[in-house]
C-alpha cells in the first residue's frame, strides 16, 4: 500500500491515501521542478546538469539497501524512475550487518532505502526525533525540527488517543514541509 506518511497505510483514517497522481503525473511535476532550479540534460548523456560557479555538477547519487530481495527490486524500480527523470543513479546492496556498521550507524550514504518497523504502539519518536540524530539513536535522515520534536513529545506522553492523533497528523504535516524522507509503500 503507497505511503505518504511515517505510519503505515490504516494506522489512522488519514493514513489511508484514497488517490494518488501517477507516475507519469509525478515525473513531469519532478521535471519541472528540476528545470525551474536550472537542472537541464546534457545532450550526450541525457543526465541532467545544473551550473555551479565555474563548474558543472551532475545530478548522480547512489542508493545503499540490504541484501534482502524486496528491497533489491525496489531500489531497481527507484533506479529506472530516477532514471527517466534524467538522474545517473547506482545502487550499493549490503549484507544487513554490514549496512547497520558501515553506512547506517556512521550515516554514510548518498541515499537510503530502508525499512521501519513502528510497534503496535505507533512510537515515532525513536526514528524521528532530533535528540536521536547520532548512533545509536534511529533518526537516520538527521532530521531536526523543534515544532516536530514538540510534537512528538506530547504524542509520546499523551494519555488519551485523540491527542495522539492529532499530534501525529501535524507531526506528518511538518514532515512534509521539511521532506527528509520519502515514504514508499506499507508491506
Amino acid at each position: 500500500t503507497a505511503i505518504s506518511t511515517p505510519l503505515p497505510a490504516g494506522t489512522y483514517k488519514w493514513t489511508i491515501e484514497e488517490t494518488s497522481p501517477s507516475f507519469d503525473e509525478r515525473l513531469i511535476k519532478a521535471k519541472e521542478i528540476l528545470a525551474k532550479a536550472g537542472w537541464t540534460p546534457n545532450k550526450d548523456t541525457g543526465i541532467l546538469e545544473k551550473k555551479s560557479g565555474s563548474s558543472i555538477i551532475t545530478l548522480s547519487f547512489s542508493i545503499s539497501t540490504g541484501d534482502a530481495p524486496e528491497l533489491q527490486r525496489v531500489a531497481e524500480e527507484l533506479v529506472k524512475a530516477w532514471e527517466q527523470l534524467g538522474a545517473k543513479v547506482e545502487t550499493v546492496v549490503y549484507e544487513t550487518g554490514e549496512l547497520n556498521q558501515s553506512v547506517i550507524r556512521p550515516r554514510q550514504f548518498d541515499a537510503l532505502l530502508f525499512g521501519e518497523v513502528i510497534g503496535r504502539n505507533a512510537d515515532l519518536y525513536p526514528f524521528w526525533h532530533s535528540s536521536q540524530r547520532a548512533d545509536p539513536g534511529l533518526n537516520i535522515a538527521l532530521y531536526a525540527n523543534s515544532r516536530a520534536d514538540k510534537l512528538l513529545d506530547v504524542a509520546r506522553t499523551a494519555k488519551d488517543f485523540e491527542t495522539v492523533e492529532e499530534n501525529y497528523k501535524q507531526f506528518s504535516l511538518e514532515l512534509k514541509k521539511d521532506v527528509p524522507a520519502t515514504f514508499l509503500y506499507t508491506p
